[in-house]
């Protein structure tokens, strides 16, 4: 039996459904770094993204996907990412399809970057086999939390 998987364009029913079953560790990364409920955090990000997509993964949307491009001359674009449980049930197909997502953005804006929060192990560990580079925390965002700057390309900076 083969497991289908779409990217599919966000509408309210959509997202409200991520929202509503996010992960924890993806929904306190929205109210530390924007006090943002997970909603108005999708929304926001729909709304500013040059790119976006609700990844549905055997009929259940897995995750909304975007990238925001912050200096077409530089070439630096923000991708971001979050995710519900079914992502993690869906693991394996859900990261053999993200290293073509990455590989995307980049003919888009071949750097690359944004941050993740110093607790959130497992997308740390993604984002490290995706080959993204982890810089060491620091207190950012809401309320001063510590959040790593990831980056690809050239946003070492």
């Amino acid at each position: 039996m083969s497991i289908s998987v779409k990217y599919i364009q966000p509408n309210n029913s959509l997202l409200q459904y991520v929202a509503d079953n996010m992960r924890d560790a993806d929904a306190l990364e929205c109210k530390l770094l924007s006090g943002m409920s997970p909603m108005e955090a999708l929304t926001k990000g729909v709304e500013v993204s040059h790119h976006c997509s609700v990844v549905v993964i055997d009929g259940k949307p897995c995750a909304v996907v975007g990238l925001v491009v912050l200096n077409i001359l530089t070439g630096t674009g923000v991708p971001w990412l979050l995710a519900t449980y079914d992502a993690i049930k869906y693991r394996r197909i859900f990261i053999n399809n993200c290293k073509q997502g990455v590989e995307d953005m980049m003919t888009v804006c071949p750097n690359l970057m944004n941050f993740v929060h110093a607790d959130n192990t497992l997308s740390i560990k993604w984002l490290k086999w995706m080959g993204f580079t982890i810089k060491p925390s620091e207190p950012i965002g809401k309320d001063g939390a510590h959040f790593h700057k990831f980056y690809i390309g050239d946003c070492h900076v």
